[in-house]
């Protein structure tokens, strides 16, 4: 209810251009309501359940995903065939939860020498981009970040340097969360230094968010946190509208609420629209271009900006309504590899790694998270960390 309030009052006023458009149907609201109520029964058992990671997965597509979808087609009515594709891929990834199993893995390969050893790559990787591309810049602009952007998109470096400097925003911030459980607070702010300057040479504001929720969950690390999800995420909602009814602005429902919960669903709604019009595109480009260039250029009018978005749009683009089944499948499989690859860690540590994971993979393909994002690099480093001797603090 908070969320369609914040759609309704602090977004589409202020961003109908974008897609943020108030267009309700009595039948979009109902469904929405319908579909609310039965993932919530879904979804309640994972507040207890043993198996952390999962639990922590899905809990945070709920909040992530899911509740903002519900809010999205309450307040801007969509066709029932793109509701229901949505609805089918959601709930099949909560039922291979419950019943696909990975086998155990062995503890043979994990080396606090091998964690050190990626984590040092990848900080010499930061230097060196920093240094050769961007002469050390340290931009303290938080808000007006595309020229950065547009900079870096032009850096003319080796694949595997890219594929570096991506890993480093996923996994630089999971090694600040290890280095504050061991109590290891000088290399910790080394680290918090280098994701900063990681930031300024990307300009992506997710590096820092990342940071952030590191640090917060490392301050309440006595906190059992998944039970209070839903707390902090009804705190977010109140908080933004205080906001806008007190100060009369919306800069938390314009960089949180539209940005990280909204901006997933309106380029789901265009993704699909996208693919009725021209059919999925099996892997391939349109007219020789990323489609992401295609789809900003088409709903956003500006063909500059990518319109990145993974999830349903991932697959719905790529192979259309069969990806509903064998795109979860995916997904899953890698969660539960994840899950075998923590064994016994600190229990922030999990719900961290949970984050930036959807986080991740909400925002790109699945493909570009693994590989150029570093997902899979980061599941390696997870593998042969060796969590059991990093007691809970």
């Amino acid at each position: 209810m908070l969320l369609d309030i914040l759609y309704v009052q602090t977004i589409a006023p202020f961003w109908g251009y974008y897609g943020f458009i108030n267009d309700p149907s009595h039948l979009c609201k109902i469904l929405s309501w319908i579909i609310l109520a039965a993932f919530i029964v879904i979804v309640f058992p994972y507040l207890k359940s043993d198996e952390e990671f999962s639990s922590d997965i899905a809990l945070i597509i709920f909040f992530l995903k899911i509740v903002p979808f519900t809010s999205f087609i309450a307040c801007k009515q969509q066709p029932i065939d793109f509701i229901l594709c949505e609805v089918l891929y959601l709930f099949l990834i909560y039922l291979f939860l419950k019943t696909i199993h990975v086998p155990k893995l062995s503890n043979k390969f994990k080396s606090t020498t091998l964690t050190n050893l990626i984590v040092a790559v990848l900080i010499v990787t930061v230097f060196f981009i920093s240094a050769y591309y961007a002469n050390f810049r340290l931009s303290f602009n938080f808000i007006d970040v595309y020229e950065i952007r547009f900079e870096a998109r032009d850096y003319d470096m080796p694949t595997i340097l890219k594929y570096l400097r991506g890993a480093s925003s996923n996994i630089l911030p999971v090694a600040l969360a290890y280095a504050l459980s061991r109590k290891k607070y000088a290399f910790s702010i080394l680290l918090v230094f280098v994701i900063f300057l990681s930031f300024s040479t990307n300009g992506m504001k997710s590096t820092l968010f990342k940071m952030i929720i590191c640090i917060f969950l490392f301050l309440l690390y006595k906190v059992d946190f998944k039970k209070y999800l839903g707390i902090a995420f009804l705190s977010l909602a109140v908080l933004s509208l205080l906001e806008w009814i007190a100060l009369g602005t919306n800069v938390l429902s314009t960089v949180i609420v539209r940005r990280v919960l909204m901006i997933p669903q309106v380029l789901d709604s265009f993704y699909y629209d996208f693919t009725l019009n021209n059919g999925p595109l099996y892997y391939g480009g349109y007219h020789g271009e990323d489609v992401s260039f295609a789809i900003g250029a088409q709903y956003w009018s500006n063909g500059e900006i990518r319109a990145n978005n993974g999830f349903f749009s991932d697959f719905y683009i790529n192979i259309g309504f069969i990806g509903c089944i064998i795109y979860p499948l995916l997904y899953v499989i890698f969660f539960k590899y994840c899950e075998a690859a923590f064994g016994k860690s600190n229990r922030q540590i999990v719900m961290f790694v949970a984050i930036i994971v959807i986080y991740t993979l909400m925002g790109s393909s699945f493909t570009t998270s693994l590989l150029t994002h570093g997902l899979f690099l980061l599941l390696v480093t997870m593998y042969v960390t060796p969590w059991e001797n990093n007691k809970e603090q």
